[in-house]
């Protein structure tokens, strides 16, 4: 099994660095090139099902990329991005306050949106329910930027510095790639049967 998480394609609103979380910003003529340039590498991915965010430009991308593959898309709300409520549309350089938002510990209110562990919980349960049903398949998963974000960190957990939880990002169009080893797991639930062990199975890289 492997999860493969795509950031959408480029918008204007990333070319002007604004704030885009749902608001329904299509691709742009970057955005298109960029997925239809990912196709083929997607492909050779033996791809089973593709689940995307229903957001416009999380949509076209999905679209773009499964033109030769046609497999059924599956819509799900939870991997839309974070709603940064009146905040979208500002360009967050700007905005003394922006990097505040991004920090998991403060957890700060945003008015009209959400909350960092709120998004992050919602993720995190998507990125669970991928993991526990989809075992023998390829699932390949069109999102937004800060959704592979938390996938990223279901995995991998929260960086130990809560402050920046922005560390990792996709860029427009990368894929990052998690795959489950068997023969990994079979030796850990060997060693915990020989010694009593307890270890966390769920490995992947």
């Amino acid at each position: 099994m492997g999860i493969f998480v795509i950031r959408h394609g480029k918008t204007d609103w990333n070319l002007e660095a604004r704030i885009q979380g749902q608001s329904n910003i299509s691709l742009n003529k970057i955005g298109i090139a960029q997925a239809e340039n990912v196709r083929k590498l997607v492909e050779e991915k033996n791809i089973d099902v593709i689940i995307a965010s229903p957001l416009d430009r999380t949509k076209k991308t999905a679209e773009i990329i499964n033109k030769n593959m046609n497999k059924p898309i599956k819509f799900d709300d939870r991997i839309k991005e974070r709603n940064f409520g009146v905040l979208e549309g500002k360009v967050g350089k700007e905005l003394p306050e922006w990097k505040d938002y991004l920090k998991y510990h403060l957890n700060k209110e945003i008015k009209d949106g959400e909350k960092i562990q709120d998004f992050f919980s919602r993720v995190f349960d998507f990125t669970k329910e991928i993991e526990n049903n989809y075992k023998d398949k390829n699932v390949l998963v069109v999102t937004h930027g800060g959704v592979a974000r938390g996938i990223d960190y279901y995995f991998n957990g929260i960086p130990d510095d809560k402050d920046d939880v922005g560390k990792f990002m996709l860029e427009t169009c990368q894929i990052k790639e998690y795959r489950w080893y068997l023969l990994t797991i079979i030796l850990i639930l060997i060693y915990n049967c020989i010694n009593g062990g307890t270890n966390d199975v769920r490995i992947w890289r």
